[in-house]
C-alpha cells in the first residue's frame, strides 16, 4: 500500500496527494508477494477499504511498477472506483492475485501502514485485525 508520504517522496519525483478515499467492495488482506506477506486487496461485497489517493505521473507509474513487481507478476494493476468526499473518481490499484496464500506481514510492514493510517485519519481497527489473522 502506497500510502507513505516519506516511501512515495523517495519513489515518486512527481505525485501529489489527492486525499482519502473509500473502495467500496473490496477487503484489506496480506497475501504472498517475493518476499514475504504483503498488502493487497480482495473483492469482497459489502465491504470497503479506506486508502489514500495520489496523483502520479506515467513516469511514475512505471516507477512503481518495478517496486511492486508488476513484470514478474507479483502484483498486478486494476482500475477500480473510489469515493473522494462523495465523488467518485477512477483510481489505479496493485493487487496480488487472489490465488496466493494470505500470512501475517512483517511487523515493520504493518507499521508503516499504520502510521499512514493515523496520519491520514483513517481507523486502524480492521488493519491491526487482517495483519494478525
Amino acid at each position: 500500500r502506497n500510502m507513505s508520504e516519506a516511501q512515495m517522496d523517495d519513489r515518486c519525483c512527481d505525485h501529489q496527494l489527492v486525499g482519502p478515499v473509500v473502495l467500496r467492495d473490496y477487503c484489506l488482506n496480506f497475501r504472498q508477494a517475493s518476499t514475504g506477506y504483503y498488502a493487497t486487496l480482495d473483492e469482497k461485497n459489502g465491504h470497503q477499504v479506506d486508502g489514500i489517493l495520489w496523483l502520479i505521473s506515467k513516469e511514475d507509474e512505471a516507477i512503481l511498477d518495478g517496486f511492486e513487481g508488476v513484470s514478474s507478476g507479483w502484483y498486478y494493476k486494476k482500475i477500480v472506483s473510489v469515493h473522494l468526499n462523495g465523488v467518485m473518481l477512477d483510481a489505479l490499484v496493485y493487487l496480488i492475485p487472489e490465488t496466493r496464500g494470505v500470512g501475517r506481514p512483517p511487523e515493520w510492514y504493518v507499521q508503516r501502514i499504520q502510521t499512514a493510517y493515523e496520519r491520514f485519519g483513517l481507523d486502524t481497527e480492521e488493519l491491526i485485525k487482517m495483519a494478525n489473522q
